[in-house]
């Protein structure tokens, strides 16, 4: 038999023991050290699973869109930018000719830019401004909600546009959630000013039912006709805004929206009412600061139980080496019963995190009336991969610690 094979058969061996004896251990009730290290990995990759997975969903959920609304256009940076910093998003241009064109699409129902502004807004006769989420469209029938607020309010069809002339009538209209109206102390009938247009007349039409708002109720967030706020943030130059909403049923339509502006995407977004209100990096955030929590928890923890069930077996790995068992083949065994305590806690940390996600889910939709995480197949092979790295990365000091004393004094102990 080659000299490799061989070397290869003994490997396989000494990995089959020390997945054996992890096993045998947990299926015999024998050391609790084992139970408590895969109990520690489980909890680590459990929360990275969670933690994850709401990330996926936030990045997924990153775009202002509306109820029914099948298609969102955003510029390649845009997807996932923050309503906070807004003004510096890349921005779609000549919008108004550019939807309309849509509209006299048969297969669409609606569709409408989206010029998104964070704008300091005060009631009339008021002395404090607030910072409110203001949301520019072009009203329509097909048209419900955006961002959270119920737009149906607004006058249909953008009346000061007017076909580019811009001296239509201005409705100075503005539908408030109420949150924003919470803030501002505003009703409908309360007139308001911008702060960047202070001189343009501004009213409250509508509050929007709680009820109604999606997950960005808890944020002020104002909406408005499309070109009266581009008119006060001077976005009217270029007919600019920052996304097109397009509701359609024909997924043929996704073609043509690709090839409308360079430089974009087409989003596909369901049955969801959100505004993202974090920043673009969060979701990143999220799942690296997940990443890291669930490594450094995992490796300390596996770390320090397996190097207690070492010192505890030092007599049996004595009896080892005294009967033919190597150095490296002893550390070798350590190593796999590392891993193997670590892939076991990692396989009951993604079955843990995958109830959680369902959980969390559950609760957001009784309380938000959305689901905020998803979970992906990709997720538990991610979970299991970071179970591994865990063992390999707690594996050398257990494996030390094997190799401390020597093997007559730790056989008469």
């Amino acid at each position: 038999m080659p000299r490799s094979l061989a070397r290869l058969r003994r490997w396989y061996g000494l990995v089959g023991l020390g997945v054996t004896r992890v096993v045998g251990s947990l299926v015999h009730g024998g050391t609790r050290r084992v139970g408590y290290s895969v109990l520690g990995v489980a909890i680590a990759v459990a929360l990275l699973t969670v933690v994850t997975g709401i990330a996926f969903g936030v990045t997924a959920d990153a775009t202002v869109h509306g109820e029914g609304v099948d298609y969102v256009v955003v510029p390649e940076r845009g997807t996932a930018s923050s309503a906070v910093v807004a003004t510096g998003d890349p921005r779609l241009g000549d919008v108004h000719a550019t939807a309309a064109g849509l509209r006299e699409d048969e297969r669409i129902s609606h569709a409408t830019p989206v010029l998104r502004q964070v704008l300091q807004v005060s009631v009339d006769g008021g002395s404090t401004q607030e910072y409110v989420a203001v949301v520019g469209v072009v009203g329509g029938e097909n048209l419900d909600l955006v961002a959270g607020v119920n737009v149906s309010a607004l006058t249909p069809g953008d009346p000061h546009y007017a076909n580019g002339s811009r001296n239509g009538s201005w409705t100075g209209e503005v539908v408030l959630n109420e949150a924003a109206a919470s803030v501002l102390n505003a009703s409908a009938g309360s007139g308001l000013q911008f702060a960047t247009a202070p001189e343009r007349n501004f009213s409250v039409v509508a509050v929007a039912d709680a009820e109604r708002s999606g997950p960005g109720g808890s944020v002020p967030v104002a909406a408005a006709q499309l070109s009266e706020l581009q008119a006060v943030t001077g976005a009217d130059r270029g007919d600019v805004a920052t996304h097109l909403l397009v509701d359609t049923n024909a997924p043929g339509v996704r073609d043509r929206l690709a090839g409308l502006y360079p430089n974009t995407e087409v989003v596909e977004q369901r049955g969801l009412s959100t505004y993202q209100l974090g920043n673009s990096d969060l979701p990143l955030a999220m799942a690296v600061v997940a990443f890291l929590t669930a490594l450094v928890v995992g490796v300390l923890f596996i770390g320090t139980t397996m190097a207690l069930a070492v010192t505890a077996d030092r007599r049996l790995l004595a009896t080892m080496g005294a009967v033919g068992f190597g150095g490296r083949s002893r550390s070798l065994i350590v190593l796999a019963e590392t891993v193997t305590v670590s892939v076991l806690g990692g396989i009951l940390g993604v079955v843990v995190g995958r109830a959680g996600i369902a959980a969390t889910n559950l609760a957001t939709r009784e309380y938000l009336g959305t689901q905020i995480a998803q979970f992906h197949l990709a997720l538990a092979a991610y979970g299991l991969g970071v179970a591994v790295v865990i063992g390999l990365l707690a594996a050398p000091y257990p494996v030390w610690l094997s190799h401390r004393g020597r093997v007559t004094e730790d056989i008469r102990r």
